[in-house]
């Protein structure tokens, strides 16, 4: 089936539950929310050799390639506004982390095993590479079905997400107990000033990427003024509109998958 077709035979089921579930009555019209999002994320950076070339995490580089995920999190602020009884939009502002880091392993490129050996309580080592963001949702929600105090949802929209920092750290491990120690730590290009002057710069330099989000969860609503709901999501961001005006920025695309938790205040 082409694809065009699929989306319209999705619209319209939409529709039509729209208009046999017009009876449930939503008294609330607008919403805050505040939520949290534990995530499981993976970074594709494509050049991280030029990247880390003149940081300390260089000879680790060469020795394993940072190919896992991490878990990140994404935290912030949404604001909702019914449309129909069925439908509502929302746009907010978020903080997230995302990245990629190494496997652990022992043996450094570069430095001897007996050199290693002889370093008290030294058991390995990983290394992680951070990409923290600020992002600009804009998203529609649509409610599937009530029942009593719960309600399922669906949710889909787009991003608009700005570079903020990349930093690159390693960790010593403990070989006694295995515990992870803050060993080297390195931070990548940004433009310089407060917060606002260099989200600005990044906007204007073209670091920034677009994202899509899709999700769907369970809302549970105690009182009329209150809802807290859970929604499995996944993410998926571009590479940086330019990266011509920093040589050490970070190209590739992002993913994560999390579980967004959040507590809604109706008015």
């Amino acid at each position: 089936m082409h694809p065009y077709c699929t989306l319209l035979l999705l619209f319209c089921w939409l529709w039509s539950n729209s208009l046999m579930l017009s009876g449930q009555s939503f008294s609330k019209k607008n919403s805050f929310s505040f939520f949290y999002t534990p995530m499981y994320s993976k970074t594709g950076f494509t050049n991280l050799e030029e990247v880390l070339a003149a940081s300390s995490l260089d000879d680790l580089l060469e020795t394993k390639a940072p190919k896992r995920g991490i878990y990140g999190y994404s935290y912030g602020l949404h604001y909702q506004r019914r449309i129909v009884d069925q439908w509502a939009v929302g746009l907010g502002v978020q903080y997230a982390l995302h990245g990629q880091r190494s496997p652990q392993f022992y043996s450094i490129n570069g430095v001897s095993d007996k050199v290693l050996d002889d370093k008290p309580d030294y058991g390995g080592i990983l290394y992680k590479i951070t990409y923290s963001s600020y992002e600009f949702p804009l998203y529609a929600k649509y409610h599937l079905k009530r029942k009593r105090k719960l309600r399922y949802f669906l949710q889909f929209g787009g991003l608009f997400n700005i570079y903020l920092r990349v930093q690159a750290r390693d960790y010593i491990i403990s070989r006694g107990n295995g515990m992870r120690m803050n060993s080297n730590f390195s931070e990548l290009a940004h433009a310089n000033g407060t917060l606002l002057e260099e989200l600005q710069q990044h906007v204007e330099f073209g670091m920034w990427r677009l994202g899509f989000m899709l999700g769907g969860g369970l809302e549970y609503e105690p009182w009329s003024f209150l809802s807290l709901a859970a929604s499995p999501e996944f993410r998926f961001y571009t590479n940086l509109k330019d990266t011509s005006e920093f040589s050490t920025l970070v190209e590739g695309g992002i993913y994560s998958i999390g579980i967004a938790l959040s507590a809604q205040i109706k008015f």
